[in-house]
């Protein structure tokens, strides 16, 4: 569940295959033909880019830290995603993800057709999480140089409450963004995250001497 709002690493597959105005098309016509949950999970073949494979369409993308063996991501999605597992009771989300990942490509096309040939439109997708489970949409809103394809969801379960603190703390140190809340004790703002700023950035290495520079300096 994203504490604020988050980027599954499929999004970022996703995101870098859309660049490509050919892999789009083909991804365009396997939408338009995929029909229920395992329909969509083959479409999401085509979004497989780089090693880390992954061969779906939505993913949650974070393991929890007590479970650090491989799980079975297409059961997962089908389960958690698309079925009963994290408790949302949203009907027709197969069909809701499909429908947004078709305006989100044909968004694209009509933008980049107004450009000047060779010029990409870039793509933005996140996931952020409400309390009500039974929430499950996606909005599609762009600019004449971007689009952005944001999906709306209930609440991920976690389970214990250990876990559920790791994984916030995870969270927070890979989501690059702010959420200004209202204090729970007296109402006033509060800003939230993200803690990877706590984290020292690394050392940087020490520069090379430019030996040409030092033999021809007088």
């Amino acid at each position: 569940m994203p504490d604020m709002v988050h980027k599954p690493e499929v999004f970022l597959r996703i995101e870098e295959r859309y660049r490509d105005p050919a892999l789009r098309q083909e991804s365009l016509r396997r939408l338009k033909r995929a029909r229920g949950a395992e329909g969509l999970l083959g479409v999401g073949q085509d979004h497989t880019t780089g090693a880390k494979g992954g061969d779906h369409i939505l993913e949650e993308g974070v393991r929890y830290r007590s479970s650090p063996e491989p799980v079975d991501e297409s059961a997962h999605i089908l389960r958690d995603w698309f079925g009963s597992g994290w408790g949302w009771t949203a009907p027709n989300r197969p069909d809701i993800a499909r429908r947004a990942l078709i305006q989100t490509i044909e968004t694209i096309d009509k933008l980049e057709a107004r450009q000047k040939k060779g010029v990409v439109v870039p793509l933005q997708i996140v996931w952020i999480c409400v309390p009500d489970k039974s929430v499950f949409e996606a909005s599609v809103f762009w600019t004449d140089h971007s689009v952005t394809t944001v999906f709306r969801t209930g609440p991920t379960p976690m389970p214990t409450p250990e876990e559920s603190k790791q994984k916030r703390v995870d969270r927070q140190r890979k989501e690059p963004g702010w959420v200004i809340i209202r204090n729970d004790q007296d109402g006033t703002p509060e800003v939230v995250g993200p803690t990877i700023w706590d984290v020292p950035p690394p050392a940087a290495g020490k520069k090379k001497s430019n030996p040409r520079r030092r033999r021809g300096k007088k």
